[in-house]
């Protein structure tokens, strides 16, 4: 419930549109790829969290955005900004 406030959709809106027009610039697929994919040189869309667990552990100790954030509803606001 964190992140469904009006102010925390609006800018999970907002941030999805920057995040198309970046993944159609660089050829990002907008699927999720938590650590054992970045190890693998999987792309797509991550979080500090998964880049700590995976190749940058012990580098670096970011943790955001949370393990409560809507990744599934970010994913689907990506690719509706996208259409």
């Amino acid at each position: 419930d964190e992140w469904l406030d009006p102010f925390s959709r609006r800018m999970l809106a907002r941030s999805a549109k920057l995040a198309a027009v970046i993944c159609a610039r660089w050829n990002i697929p907008i699927e999720f790829v938590d650590a054992a994919g970045l190890l693998r040189g999987d792309r797509g869309v991550t979080t500090h969290y998964q880049v700590t667990k995976g190749p940058g552990k012990g580098r670096t100790t970011h943790t955001d955005p949370g393990r409560h954030f809507p990744m599934s509803l970010y994913l689907d606001l990506i690719r509706n900004a996208s259409a």
